[in-house]
């Protein structure tokens, strides 16, 4: 079944609405890389700060992403919200990859030697390479997206304060 073919829905034997045209659009990597900046333009917004919802950070990040577009197709807010929980989880896993391996690799070692171990281990773990690098690159050392997680002893992820002082990612 190719992404265009209808799709029967069954709400109702007595419903009249027995099928309708379902269409996935698939993310290309600049719909990806405008959610990362779309996603820090509403959260670095200095007047509203962190004083927002849930719902209304998202309707803000949904009106930055269609505008970035220029009239390209647009997305809705729950799709964004989607998306950016599934990039932010594997993201993650691959952050605390880069952050192992600058940990150990120091000196002598430049960020494309250092992004490459991390795709080795990524790989090892995941079986595959870790394909959101476009994504992770905008998003890696900026002050808000460090300050969502730190890396705890047992290594899951603890929510931090974003009351605290912007800083670069732990390395």
């Amino acid at each position: 079944m190719s992404t265009n073919d209808p799709v029967n829905i069954d709400n109702d034997e007595d419903d009249n609405v027995a099928e309708r045209q379902v269409k996935k659009k698939y993310w290309s990597h600049e719909e990806e890389e405008r959610l990362a900046s779309s996603w820090l333009n509403a959260s670095k917004d200095p007047i509203k700060g962190n004083d927002r919802k849930g719902d209304t950070f998202w309707k803000e990040v949904t009106e930055e992403f269609n505008k970035l577009g220029n009239g390209k197709y647009t997305r809705k807010t729950n799709q964004l919200k989607v998306h950016w929980t599934r990039l932010k989880s594997s993201t993650n896993d691959f952050n605390g990859f880069w952050s192992t391996v600058t940990k150990i690799h120091t000196s002598g070692y430049s960020n494309n030697m250092l992004e490459d171990e991390a795709q080795k281990m990524h790989e090892q773990k995941f079986g595959k390479p870790f394909s959101l690098v476009h994504w992770w690159r905008i998003l890696k050392d900026e002050p808000k997206w460090c300050a969502q997680f730190q890396e705890t002893d047992n290594n899951k992820s603890e929510l931090l304060d974003d009351t605290d002082e912007p800083k670069k990612c732990r390395r």
